[in-house]
């Protein structure tokens, strides 16, 4: 026995330095054994050479076809055998996953996630709980990292084709969740007001609209306390001001100041966002900046631990020098294997670059509903409907609803809080406290970028809104030449709040937004004669572009074609904008020029003559190319 272990030994050690052939001819390795072993035992008592395996001639025979055994034996190649079951796998549990997701997004109540705790497993110690985050969200990103855990941990040489296709699950679960959050809420074009018909100044229907409007805040308030919407402490928290009654307005019945565009099919209450406090829709835009702070964790873990799953089962990486960093290859016991990719890129580039897309869109969406919700339904009253309402020096001034702003930004900074670093005490470890504090800073980052988004939002829906009150604000709001030093006073409030001393949005941002409603008013102080001439030109540059003038054209029609507060490429504005200057000055001249240019009716024939043009469906379709040129113009 001890011979027989001796000659396997020298075989072995002949065959590891290249003394016995390639692969497969471990038959000549069992022959040189058989010689060397019969060497040592000699002759036996008859004379005959004895060995433990066949004669020479007998052991040639049989190498021979031991060779021809093994030139046409192929690999069993198990990752291809295997790979059918493999994608059975990856395709339900990646349709488990998503029908748990949106099963939890709708049963969401969006009141976000009030303490930060984690879990000891190992994929759950990679989610911290946001204060913004709703649990929705939290639960898909933990469902994601337990769903890839769950594929690494199979123990097969799964192909990269399989990684793959599961990362795309993943991706799709992302986007189904965010267009689930942005869609349900409804489109923030149902809250734009109907747009009025034209109408040219007259004081005697200026002064009525004006008394109405004293006799109906008079009758609120002998109502009771709190009971006309003007009244209210400044100094009141978010939802005890003049907004508090649009949140009890039940269903779409509602006689108060405006009534709500029902101009694009469905009108306000086409979703849940009406319904929505303030808190719930920040929730919203903080979950989906949640997930995209996770997105980039994802997909640095996915090329590491799929390099090491197939590592374990045999799928090694090799390097070919000199090939400028593309030989990295995952080889299998056939190199012509159609799952393993030649380059370990070519599959892990943009794994969730669709769901990064569509998450930043949503997001975008849910901040523009946000703004809008603020500025044309829970502050129509008060802003969209009562600003000027009875006159720049005597009605409802802009203080009142820069304070229900400051309100709601306050709100909006409460529910989406920034990383604030703790200082270290005496009694802690600074090393140990930086680490920690680096740590809040990068879990409440999301809070802080969310919050950013949602208030550039409200910054270009209050300078619409602002610039729809003089332009669109209807029979009773007409302006003197006199109004603007007052009308610029108020837009500065407007800057100042929103800039917040250095600590807000930052300066250029906001001269950038609000650089329409600045020429606006530089505009609307210029005297009447001056604004006819300025008309006039304009109008015979459409009739050159063939537009009709007059109040047939396209500059009287509701929405202007579009081109309302809109600037053109010399930094001025259209016929359109010009015409609305003048049907909100409150000047006789004015009067007499468009009713002899323009054909417009008086203030007191404007509901007649708007059954006889027709509103038409414009409306959300003005307000929607309105506010996103505000904020194209932002960026």
């Amino acid at each position: 026995a001890r011979n027989f272990q001796n000659a396997v030994a020298a075989a072995v050690a002949d065959r590891a330095a290249g003394a016995v052939g390639g692969v497969g001819d471990g038959v000549d390795v069992v022959h040189k054994v058989d010689k060397s072993f019969s060497n040592e035992l000699g002759s036996n008592e008859h004379g005959n050479t004895t060995g433990v395996f066949p004669s020479t001639s007998d052991a040639k025979h049989q190498s021979a076809n031991a060779n021809a055994m093994t030139r046409t034996f192929e690999p069993f190649r198990l990752e291809l055998r295997i790979a059918p079951a493999v994608f059975a796998w990856v395709a339900g549990r990646v349709a488990m996953m998503r029908a748990a997701t949106m099963r939890a997004a709708r049963a969401e109540t969006w009141r976000g996630v009030a303490a930060s705790h984690g879990s000891g497993s190992h994929s759950h110690s990679r989610v911290s709980h946001g204060a913004g985050a709703a649990f929705s969200a939290v639960e898909l990103i933990r469902s994601a990292w337990d769903t890839l855990e769950a594929f690494w941990a199979l123990d097969v040489p799964a192909p990269a084709a399989a990684m793959r296709a599961l990362t795309e699950g993943l991706d799709g679960a992302f986007q189904e969740y965010a267009e689930h959050v942005a869609s349900s809420l409804g489109s923030p074009e149902s809250f734009a007001p109907s747009l009025p018909t034209l109408t040219r100044y007259k004081k005697d229907v200026v002064e009525g609209a004006r008394r109405a409007f004293e006799a109906e805040r008079a009758s609120a308030r002998a109502k009771g306390p709190r009971a006309w919407w003007g009244d209210f402490d400044e100094s009141a928290p978010w939802g005890e001001g003049p907004e508090r009654m649009m949140m009890t307005i039940p269903g779409a019945v509602w006689n108060g100041i405006g009534v709500p565009n029902d101009d694009a099919g469905g009108g306000v209450f086409d979703g849940d966002g009406v319904s929505a406090t303030l808190p719930q829709l920040c929730a919203r835009v903080a979950s989906l900046h949640f997930l995209m702070r996770k997105l980039a964790a994802l997909e640095r873990e996915v090329p590491a631990r799929f390099a090491k799953m197939q590592r374990s089962q045999g799928v090694g990486e090799t390097f070919v020098p000199g090939d400028d960093g593309d030989g990295d290859v995952y080889e299998n016991f056939d190199p012509t294997n159609p799952y393993a990719p030649k380059r370990r890129g070519v599959w892990f580039d943009g794994l969730l670059d669709g769901a990064r897309q569509t998450l930043s869109s949503c997001s975008r969406k849910v901040a523009d509903y946000i703004a809008c919700k603020v500025v044309y339904w829970d502050l129509r009253a008060l802003f969209i409907e009562g600003l000027y309402r009875g006159g720049v020096q005597n009605g409802e001034r802009a203080d009142a609803v820069v304070a229900r702003l400051e309100a709601a930004l306050s709100e909006i900074a409460e529910r989406l809080p920034g990383a604030e670093p703790s200082e270290p005490s005496e009694n802690v470890d600074s090393n140990a406290t930086t680490s920690k504090t680096r740590r809040s800073d990068s879990e409440d980052a999301y809070c802080a970028s969310a919050r950013d988004e949602v208030v550039h939002a409200l910054l270009r829906a209050t300078t619409q809104g602002y610039m729809w009150v003089m332009l669109d604000g209807g029979v009773g709001r007409v302006f003197a030449e006199n109004d603007a030093a007052a009308l610029e006073e108020d837009l500065f409030c407007f800057r100042d709040l929103f800039v917040a001393g250095g600590e807000g949005v930052p300066e250029p941002t906001v001269d950038a937004v609000m650089r329409r409603a600045d020429r606006l008013l530089m505009v609307m102080s210029l005297d009447t004669p001056t604004l006819c001439d300025a008309y006039l030109e304009q109008e015979a540059l459409d009739r050159e572009r063939g537009n009709a003038g007059g109040a047939g054209g396209l500059a009287a029609s509701p929405g202007g074609g579009g081109t309302v507060g809109e600037l053109d490429a010399a930094g001025g504005f259209g016929a359109s904008t010009l015409l609305r200057v003048l049907c909100h000055r409150e000047d006789r001249e004015a009067s007499k020029f468009l009713k002899a240019h323009c054909h417009l009716p008086k203030g007191d024939e404007g509901s007649v003559m708007s059954i006889v043009r027709g509103k038409g469906n414009s409306a959300a379709a003005y307000f929607a190319k309105k506010y996103n040129a505000a904020r194209n113009a932002a960026v």
